[in-house]
């Protein structure tokens, strides 16, 4: 009688299926979910006007240098890009941040063993807002 492990498998099958794992196909739905989260952020953009700070990109974008003080030089590169393609608009402005999360929701969803854990955790990632965790001081 051959030794078994625990799954029932032979010690030669245990290390077949070790050099060899099994990868479960991508679900093109994952990307439907992205693409109609990044749509409802769009279609819900236009509902308030400007923030201060995208007013404030809008203006770093007009005078666009490499490098600044209070940000990154990406944000208000993408303003540029934005204004150059659309001019001033609220929903050209916000067209990154909705792609990013569209992305985000998409990339996030790791395809688990079962599909229905792939649903939980692709609803979940894509309707719970993101709050950074509280470090507490030590002392």
């Amino acid at each position: 009688m051959t030794g078994m492990n625990l799954l029932g498998r032979t010690p030669v099958e245990a290390d077949r299926d070790a050099a060899d794992p099994v990868i479960a196909p991508f679900d093109r739905r994952v990307i439907a979910v992205g693409a109609v989260f990044c749509a409802v952020l769009l279609a819900l953009s236009t509902r308030y006007g400007f923030h201060r700070d995208e007013l404030y990109f809008i203006e770093c974008a007009r005078h666009l240098q490499a490098s600044y003080v209070d940000q990154p030089v990406l944000t208000p590169l993408l303003a540029w890009v934005s204004l150059k393609l659309f001019g001033v608009s609220l929903l050209a402005l916000r067209l990154w941040p909705a792609l990013a999360a569209g992305t985000t929701v998409t990339s996030a969803s790791s395809p688990p063993a079962r599909p229905r854990d792939r649903w939980l955790s692709l609803t979940h990632r894509s309707t719970t807002p993101k709050v950074p965790r509280q470090r507490r001081p030590r002392g």
